[in-house]
């Protein structure tokens, strides 16, 4: 089983996105889209590492995972550029 942080890098440069008007909108951090890539790439590295098949495939799913997230990240982002500019912290 593979144990762990495999996501150990803590140097993202967050972008914040506003929730909207209201008294409960805030400032909520967004990762940029190539992490979820760079995450998805390291759990398809782990993957073909791994000599478990259970892991191996728990980690492809994983992959899938981060590249549908990153999917829908960009989407977010395009659909909110109109409604609310970004801005990096």
């Amino acid at each position: 089983m593979v144990s762990g942080n495999i996501f150990a890098d803590n140097s993202v440069e967050m972008c914040f996105y506003d929730t909207g008007p209201g008294e409960a909108a805030t400032k909520r951090p967004a990762m940029p889209i190539d992490i979820y890539q760079e995450r998805a790439s390291e759990c398809l590295r782990l993957a073909s590492d791994s000599p478990d098949m259970d892991d191996r495939s728990a980690l492809r799913e994983l992959a899938l995972c981060w590249l549908r997230l990153s999917d829908r990240a960009e989407e977010f982002r395009n659909h909110a550029e109109d409604d609310a500019p970004f801005r990096t912290a």
